[in-house]
């Protein structure tokens, strides 16, 4: 198969899925699950994505990046998204802060040590609401294992009146990305199309060059006959028009012809020949000169 071929099997329609939604119903249907993932008046509970698993007192400590060696906070419940810590520090909501805490392993006692970006987003009286940034999926994984088994029994880490909006979220984010690959689909079978008009514009050009060539090729090469003698193009080395308005073509060999340019003998030459002879013939007449007696070198125009 060809380039040209190619790109042609591109636009090839037969055998694709005629369901496939076209990109304003799946805008809408995008749309229409967008506003459904929005209730009119929300609660904090379901504004949180996450369980919280609360702690018996002091039994996890937390240090924040800056803290002196020795100081301590304790963290008062934890989720997977984030946690509240029992502390006097005075933070600003959307403030980044750099934490430290280890709990334990679930599965042999061992602790997990954590060491994570979090950022402030509730201030209270007694203590800083954080939630994390930018968690790995190890680091996911671990907490998640941790914070599964201090859940109380049948509640999952995920917080089920947030599971419904996350699925039509994730729904969401499948059709926009049906989307994304339609538009890139149309823009690909544009492409190859300006690339065939491309192709066919660069082999026509080509052919009509070659055209061309081989015309001019086959023009040098022909014989004219004008005035009962025979030549070729490439042998005539000036035209000129004499006194007497007759042509001379001045060949290489050093011969001439002589002819009328009547329109009889005009039609028997290559046509840039016919356009030479009837530019020169277009141009004014020298003029006459003479010489006066007196003064030799004093020339008088006759008009």
């Amino acid at each position: 198969m060809d380039f040209k071929d190619r790109i042609e099997s591109l636009f090839d329609t037969e055998g694709t899925d005629k369901s496939e939604p076209s990109t304003a119903e799946a805008d809408s249907k995008a749309q229409s699950l967008d506003s459904d993932t929005q209730p009119e008046h929300p609660s904090p509970d379901e504004r949180r994505s996450f369980s919280r698993a609360g702690l018996r007192k002091n039994e996890i400590s937390l240090r924040f990046s800056h803290d002196a060696q020795f100081a301590k906070h304790y963290i008062e419940n934890i989720s997977l998204g984030g946690l509240f810590v029992k502390t006097d520090e005075k933070r600003r909501v959307g403030e980044l802060i750099g934490i430290h805490f280890s709990v334990p392993n679930p599965a042999n006692g061992e602790s997990f040590d954590f060491q994570l970006k979090a950022r402030v987003c509730r201030v209270a009286p007694n203590g800083l609401g954080v939630e994390f940034v930018n968690l790995t999926q190890d680091i996911r994984s671990r907490l998640e294992s941790f914070v599964r088994s201090a859940l109380p029994s049948g509640v999952a880490v995920q917080a089920k009146t947030k599971q419904a909006s996350i699925d039509r979220l994730e729904e969401i984010r499948l059709l926009k990305w049906e989307q994304a690959q339609s538009r890139r689909e149309r823009f690909q079978k544009f492409g190859a199309l300006v690339a065939l008009l491309v192709l066919n514009l660069f082999l026509g050009v080509q052919y009509v060059s070659k055209e061309i060539q081989e015309g001019k090729r086959a023009q040098i090469q022909q014989e004219y006959e004008v005035a009962g003698q025979r030549f070729r193009p490439q042998e005539v080395r000036s035209i000129s028009q004499t006194t007497d308005q007759y042509i001379e073509l001045t060949l290489e060999s050093g011969e001439s012809i002589y002819f009328s340019p009547t329109p009889a003998n005009m039609r028997q030459l290559p046509r840039n020949f016919q356009q030479s002879i009837e530019v020169m013939r277009s141009l004014p007449k020298p003029k006459a000169r003479r010489t006066s007696r007196n003064n030799p070198d004093r020339r008088i125009e006759i008009r």
